[in-house]
């Protein structure tokens, strides 16, 4: 039976809207055994789902750990519907529609384009190593995450708990790269933001390119290379097409924001909020301890696979701290004095 174009594409359409009317919802209309009050939530992300692959996704397995823990601890009164792989938009648009209250729950990188405060967290070395982002950040004590917390609740957004992340180094297909001036002949592909491109702009051919056609970029010789997180380097094949990697830890990957709507979170009873706050940091504590894993384990990989591999000593990583910090005026217009300043002397009191 032959269809018309117009039936298929109303279907295609209600299909999409039953989809995003789904990630919306928060079920509060049914029961358990107990004739408590049962709660189903979306929560959405870019991460590769850990069902396919759980080698070097410390970001994905976390996010189904936290599902885990909350159905676990709540013995069922929450359950957690995992979307991954963008399938409900790229960062902007999931951010964007849990703050208008269309997507339950989501994890991943709030961007400065929202919220110009954002962008601090992007700052070149703002943190020297997975303990500074503990003390400050990835901790419910923490200064900066309650910082953190304030700018997101402007936003009727629920910061639940922040990841330790990771750091994103340099790999190219080129030459190595110790110092500044090795990237002066080196085409890089960049994300769009402000920092990036002012750390970059200045020192090699940064070009912004989307990820999706980042491979085939670096197969012609379109890019020499790109910073980007070891385990990346790996989980991407991208050691098929580079041929160094250097530890320059240039900026902390903040992408292990769990967020909440407002609404949703409100609509918890006591003991639940309670119960979804420690599966949270349990989750995302998780995340830290595998990343760390899979850090270290790339970089072995790496070398298997041809890559020559350098890391930086304390003098050559200094080099690159300096000249990130002759960018501190640049930085500090982008974000605004105000966080600039309060984030800074919070990062400078960390022993």
């Amino acid at each position: 039976m032959k269809i018309s174009k117009r039936v298929f594409l109303f279907g295609v359409l209600m299909c999409v809207f039953a989809l995003l009317a789904a990630c919306g919802s928060s079920d509060t209309g049914t029961s358990d055994a107990n004739g408590e009050e049962v709660f189903e939530w979306s929560l959405a992300s870019i991460y590769t789902d850990p069902s396919t692959s759980t080698e070097f996704n410390a970001f994905g397995v976390s996010q189904q750990t936290f599902a885990d823990l909350v159905e676990e601890k709540s013995e069922g009164r929450i359950k957690i519907n995992n979307y991954y792989n963008s399938v409900l938009g790229a960062n902007p648009e999931m951010f964007q529609n849990l703050r208008i209250g269309d997507l339950v729950a989501y994890y991943g990188e709030p961007m400065a384009n929202v919220d110009e405060r954002l962008g601090v967290l992007k700052l070149p070395y703002l943190f020297r190593d997975f303990e500074d982002v503990e003390k400050v950040l990835s901790n419910p004590d923490g200064e900066l995450f309650h910082l953190y917390s304030e700018w997101l609740a402007d936003h009727d957004v629920k910061l639940l708990a922040v990841a330790p992340g990771a750091f994103r180094g340099i790999t190219n297909a080129k030459h190595p790269v110790v110092g500044i001036d090795d990237v002066s002949d080196l085409v890089l592909r960049i994300y769009e933001d402000p920092v990036v491109n002012s750390f970059w702009g200045s020192i090699s051919n940064a070009q912004p390119l989307a990820f999706s056609e980042v491979y085939t970029a670096l197969e012609t010789g379109t890019i020499d290379g790109l910073e980007f997180l070891a385990s990346s380097v790996v989980q991407r094949q991208f050691y098929e097409v580079t041929d160094h990697y250097t530890d320059i830890d240039w900026q902390w990957a903040s992408g292990g924001t769990l967020m909440i709507g407002k609404e949703y979170w409100d609509a918890l009873p006591d003991d639940l909020q309670e119960i979804v706050e420690e599966a949270a940091w349990e989750a995302m504590a998780h995340q830290g301890e595998l990343e760390k894993e899979f850090t270290q384990i790339a970089l072995g990989e790496l070398e298997e696979k041809g890559v020559q591999v350098y890391q930086l000593t304390d003098e050559e990583r200094s080099e690159w701290i300096d000249y990130a910090r002759s960018l501190d005026e640049e930085f500090r217009d982008y974000v605004g004095a105000d966080v600039f300043d309060q984030v800074m002397e919070i990062i400078e009191s960390i022993d």
